[in-house]
């Protein structure tokens, strides 16, 4: 007995109660979960040479395969934790978390709104392109819930760098594409698309790991690694100009501009000067390769200043140009907005459904089906009162950390995490993103891992 205490750890001895082997089992079960969710990507690239199949829809099938693992997981979790539950709990529960509570009226109105949506089966598993009807929804709330089971923050930064490394990997395969490797354009594609259906889904994809690869920059204390974030930071910020996907580039730039105030307002001066770095090799990328305004950049900014001014234009005129804009352009983003718009107006309460405007679209005359801009698209799918209480949890999740941060920084030396600035950053630059994009489960699902692994941003840290 004596030389079993000697060897074994006291740890691996001690007894455990049911809820710590909870814990602990489910921890590691979401962390595994949320692994294979990371590594969904590059999986599917390797898949696709075995399969003969492009790896786009073997990543969608991924996606709902994981997915439910998720969902059954959350409501295990959710079971678990509501047992010896009372009111006072619940309420103090949403108190300190108000983001569950919009997040979770979001999920039951979204439900709603696709009970009663024209074509239910499109509402609960959206379309065969985007997939982004009410189950999509629901892996969304389940991937926030594992990602709340996941305490350790060694586990949390493993997440993070293998995200970053499945990047680089898609990166690799979109250079693949570009110079015209035939193994690689026989199967997925011929130019900047890397994975994906089309080259402005990866880039919004691209857009997250890029701010998470410059936010690493400055976290690192010790220079080989720092210079290795720093030299992947630049790596995928050239191929995202090669990408050319605007409103990816101009999530990037509008996301590391927020770095720096981020950390000071955070409690974190001393990183202050060093977070502008991200900012400055971003912005010397696109001037020495001479990308500036060019290529789709360019047109795409002026084309939506175009298309805008024609609109206007032709509202005030009595609306004689938008038909002749429709033909033109069949697609342009302001012409989608205002489409879509008109159509949230037409259902302010409920909407049309999850992902149930694309015969809307038909119907007018589009050849997009979709309003390229997720927040007027979500007050159009579940109604407004949905896209506030989507836009109020989004808001929560900052809020209610900058408060607990700030408190705790002033009572007893706590500061925020880096790496959680790094990851809310990284969904920052997605949610900001999604003013110019469509909603695609492959893609924001991604969104929905790294915005909570930066809600539990919290660690004991010597300011001295």
């Amino acid at each position: 007995m004596d030389a079993r205490k000697k060897f074994i750890p006291a740890e691996l001895t001690k007894r455990v109660t049911a809820r710590e082997a909870y814990a602990y089992c489910g921890e590691f079960t979401a962390f595994f979960l949320l692994l294979l969710y990371v590594l969904t990507p590059a999986a599917a690239f390797v898949l696709s040479f075995i399969l003969r199949f492009p790896a786009a829809f073997l990543l969608h099938d991924f996606f709902m395969a994981i997915g439910a693992m998720l969902i059954a997981f959350a409501l295990a979790a959710i079971c678990f934790a509501a047992r010896g539950a009372n009111l006072g709990s619940v309420l103090r529960y949403v108190r300190r978390k108000p983001q569950a509570a919009f997040f979770a009226l979001f999920l039951v109105w979204a439900g709603i709104s696709a009970l009663l949506a024209e074509d239910l089966e499109t509402a609960f598993w959206g379309t065969a392109f985007r997939y982004n009807g009410f189950f999509t929804y629901m892996v969304y709330s389940a991937s926030a819930v594992a990602c709340s089971n996941v305490k350790s923050g060694k586990l949390r930064k493993l997440l993070l760098f293998c995200f970053a490394g499945v990047s680089v990997v898609l990166c690799l395969v979109m250079l693949g594409q570009n110079y015209g490797l035939e193994f690689i354009t026989s199967i997925n594609g011929s130019r900047n698309q890397s994975v994906f259906l089309n080259p402005n889904h990866f880039g919004y994809f691209l857009a997250m790991s890029i701010v998470l690869l410059g936010g690493a920059t400055v976290c690192q204390t010790r220079i080989l690694p720092a210079a290795t974030a720093g030299l992947l930071f630049v790596f995928e910020a050239w191929v995202l100009t090669l990408n050319d996907t605007f409103g990816a580039q101009v999530a990037v730039f509008l996301a590391l501009l927020l770095m720096p105030p981020a950390y000071r307002l955070l409690a974190a001066r001393r990183r202050t000067l060093i977070s502008l770095i991200p900012l400055v090799l971003f912005s010397a990328v696109y001037v020495l390769t001479g990308s500036l305004g060019a290529g789709r950049r360019g047109s795409d900014a002026i084309s939506l200043l175009g298309d805008a001014k024609s609109i206007i234009g032709g509202v005030v005129s009595g609306g004689q140009a938008q038909t002749e804009k429709r033909e033109l352009a069949n697609g342009d983003r302001f012409s989608l907005w205002v489409a879509a718009a008109g159509y949230a107006a037409e259902k302010p309460v409920l909407g049309w459904g999850p992902d149930s405007l694309g015969p809307l679209f038909e119907a007018d005359g589009f050849k997009n089906t979709a309003a390229h801009n997720e927040y007027i698209q979500l007050a159009a799918e579940t109604g407004f009162p949905g896209l506030l209480f989507y836009l109020a949890g989004l808001a929560s999740v900052f809020a209610v950390n900058l408060k607990a941060v700030r408190s705790a920084y002033y009572n007893g030396g706590v500061r925020l995490s880096p790496y959680s600035v790094v990851a809310a950053g990284s969904a920052l630059s997605y949610l900001i993103s999604a003013f110019f994009g469509v909603s695609l489960s492959y893609t924001a699902s991604f969104c929905f891992v790294l915005l909570p692994l930066g809600s539990i941003c919290i660690e004991k840290d010597n300011m001295s």
